[in-house]
């Protein structure tokens, strides 16, 4: 035919991006317009972008960029829509679109992304509120992007700033829109240095610190320094109470003897005794003072912001109290006799009773019964002074005589009783004692008291515990107040460790140091002579096994370890001796590969039973290996031939022969060699013999030359 020109027609794509730059707030939303003309058409778009001086795909299969914030980039929509911007989506792009040809590329454009953190201020650097009331902390958010989140802290008393939990009634807007703080019902603890707050999609803004003072204070609370009355009329303390916010409440106190402020009881049930002590009347009526309502009082008053005190108010009441005097600061006495406490009154008017105390350290006063006459006399106001009867250690205290009038009562300097006598001094001579296992042994102990000591006790430490010697057990005795010695029977390895010596009398007990009682004896120490021992097959040989026992050893017994498993060796007339105490060594007879393994020798005494280390017992040596390289060997007749036998023997072979199994030369041979074990044989080869004895014939011939043809 004709020729025919084929134009093919086609160019890469056109890209174009519709402007060199783009701009986006943090957190919104862009497109980079992109427009694709491609003929053939285009297949794929994909999106690329400029890192330094690289490009990175932005969009397509396993870009990193790609996810759910971008979109687009689509052979239908090749423009890129970018969502929740990001610092970190800013940077130039470029835009490609790929068709049969190949790849074309838009110029580059740039996405910048701007925004940021909120410009938080807070109006004032103070506010002031009245306690009680309302106060507005104003604060001014600025912020693009827009803020999401306004909140605020305080600064507690470590100087670390807390967040405040709008969810509290008392707290109102913080919010977004309305960043200022309202706080209600104002407190002292309200006033504090406040920080506002204001989060958007760039960060987090903060204003400066504003003080919020709370205006209000405690009453002021006066009375007059000192008030004087008669006995038995009424006293009004003054107090005067200046109070904004005003007072809710008013209180007074006194001082007790120990110098604690103790609240009066307003009560109904002592509306007799006072009266006042009101908002509308906050002085103190004390109705028939008494000499005890003399003291130190103190006038209080409260309102919303806290409590007031006024100063020490001291109230004098004329009268006297007795004068009460014991003539000794000490006393001093031997237990179990009587002894006299002096005490003189003198009283206007006149004491109407007459009582003692006694205190003992780090405790209260305890009024001295006047009932137990067996222990105690006087106590009277005709006879002031404490009898004590029959002394003891109880009776070690500070004690004090109190006499009573209608004043009041007044006390006595204090003195103190000493009551002598000490608890048992014991004594165990030596840190140390010895006793033969299966003897008696004996503990002395050696017993001082004054008083007489009234019983002992031995005690012993088992286990790290302290527990008492069981005496009702046959297996002690002494440990009484006349033989404090303990003697302890049958002496066994469990007696061996402390014992302690203790006595009692009427002061307390005493106790000696701690002795150790120690047990001579032990189970057996038993040594076997080497870790190893090897024997030939068939032959003997001694595990040497050394005994050491204190008592002696009364029985030995050999054991084998096969497979894990401890089997006792029996006597076996041939296998093995009969080991005993005086000749515990083990002997095997005879040995064979079963007797190959470890080896332990025990010795038991009264005390218990004494294990070797193992021995290894190896068994060596067997009967010869024989073989014979070929199986058959061929020999010419009336030649030589020689069959090879090979020997491998421990112990050495000691005699080597052949045998066959016919009488002619060509036959089936063994090869035998022989040790001190037994006797080893190979297995059989041939011999053949190659050749034979000519055959001779006559051939008939008519001729007169005989010939003779070999055959």
């Amino acid at each position: 035919s004709q020729q025919t020109n084929l134009a093919v027609s086609g160019a890469l794509p056109t890209v174009v991006v519709l402007s060199n730059s783009y701009p986006v707030t943090v957190g919104g939303t862009v497109t980079l317009q992109c427009v694709v003309n491609a003929n053939p058409g285009h297949t794929v778009v994909q999106w690329k972008r400029i890192v330094n001086g690289q490009t990175q795909d932005v969009t397509g299969v396993g870009a990193p960029g790609s996810g759910s914030r971008l979109s687009g980039s689509a052979v239908t929509s090749p423009s890129l829509t970018v969502s929740q911007a990001s610092f970190a989506d800013e940077g130039s792009y470029i835009c490609t679109a790929t068709n049969a040809i190949g790849q074309g590329s838009s110029s580059q454009t740039f996405l910048d992304v701007t925004g940021n953190v909120p410009t938080v201020q807070v109006t004032q650097s103070e506010f002031q509120g009245d306690f009680g009331q309302s106060v507005t902390l104003g604060c001014t958010v600025t912020a693009n992007p827009s803020e999401t989140r306004v909140y605020w802290k305080v600064l507690d008393s470590n100087g670390a700033l807390q967040n405040i939990d709008t969810a509290v009634s008392r707290y109102s807007g913080s919010v977004v829109g309305s960043p200022s703080l309202m706080i209600s019902g104002l407190n002292k603890a309200d006033q504090a240095f406040y920080q506002c707050f204001a989060d958007n999609d760039v960060g987090t803004g903060q204003s400066s610190q504003t003080f919020l003072r709370v205006l209000g204070e405690v009453p002021a609370v006066t009375t007059p320094a000192t008030h004087q009355f008669t006995l038995g009329t009424t006293a009004t303390l003054s107090c005067t109470v200046n109070a904004n916010p005003a007072a809710t409440s008013v209180s007074w106190s006194k001082y007790n003897n120990q110098n604690q402020l103790v609240a009066i009881d307003m009560g109904t049930n002592n509306n007799q005794k006072y009266q006042g002590s009101t908002v509308g009347n906050p002085s103190l009526t004390i109705l028939n003072t008494v000499s005890g309502d003399a003291g130190r009082y103190v006038c209080s008053a409260s309102n919303a912001v806290g409590t007031g005190n006024s100063g020490t108010s001291t109230l004098d009441i004329t009268g006297a109290l007795p004068i009460v005097n014991i003539p000794q600061s000490t006393y001093a006495i031997s237990i179990g006799n009587q002894i006299t406490l002096g005490c003189t009154v003198s009283a206007t008017p006149k004491e109407t009773a007459v009582f003692w105390t006694r205190q003992y350290p780090n405790a209260g006063e305890i009024t001295v019964s006047k009932v137990n006459s067996a222990k105690y006399q006087g106590q009277t106001v005709s006879s002031p002074s404490l009898i004590i009867l029959n002394t003891d250690f109880n009776d070690i205290a500070t004690y004090r005589c109190y006499a009573t009038n209608t004043v009041g009562t007044g006390s006595s300097n204090p003195t103190s009783l000493t009551v002598s006598g000490n608890v048992p001094s014991v004594v165990i001579p030596l840190s140390q004692y010895s006793v033969n296992f299966g003897s008696s042994a004996t503990i002395p102990c050696t017993v001082t008291a004054n008083p007489t000591h009234t019983s002992v006790q031995w005690k012993i430490i088992l286990n790290g515990q302290e527990q008492n010697v069981d005496m009702q057990n046959n297996k002690y005795s002494g440990g009484t107040v006349n033989s404090p010695a303990l003697v302890i029977a049958n002496a066994q390895q469990g007696d061996e460790t402390f014992y302690i010596c203790t006595a009692a009398n009427s002061v307390g007990a005493g106790r000696s140091i701690q002795t150790f009682l120690r047990v001579a004896g032990d189970r057996p120490q038993v040594a076997i002579g080497s870790s190893t021992y090897q024997v030939q097959k068939y032959g003997t040989v001694e595990l040497v096994c050394t005994i050491t026992a204190n008592p002696a050893a009364n029985t030995v017994q050999w054991y084998r370890y096969d497979g894990g498993v401890q089997t006792s060796l029996r006597n076996v007339a041939g296998k093995y001796n009969t080991p005993t105490v005086n000749s515990p060594n083990l002997q095997i007879i005879n040995a064979d590969l079963s007797d190959r393994g470890y080896y332990i020798c025990t010795a038991a005494n009264i005390v218990g039973t004494g294990t070797s280390s193992s021995t290894f017992v190896d068994v060596t040596g067997n009967e010869p290996i024989v073989t014979i390289p070929l199986p058959n060997y061929n020999g010419q007749f009336g030649g030589n031939v020689e069959l090879t036998c090979n020997v491998v023997a421990n112990p050495s072979a000691t005699v080597v022969y052949w045998t066959k199994n016919n009488a002619s030369d060509k036959a089936s041979y063994t090869c035998y060699a022989t040790n001190s074990i037994g006797s080893g044989n190979s297995q059989p080869t041939t011999l053949d013999v190659i050749g034979s004895i000519p055959q001779v014939t006559v051939l008939p011939q008519s001729v007169s030359t005989l010939e003779v043809q070999l055959l």
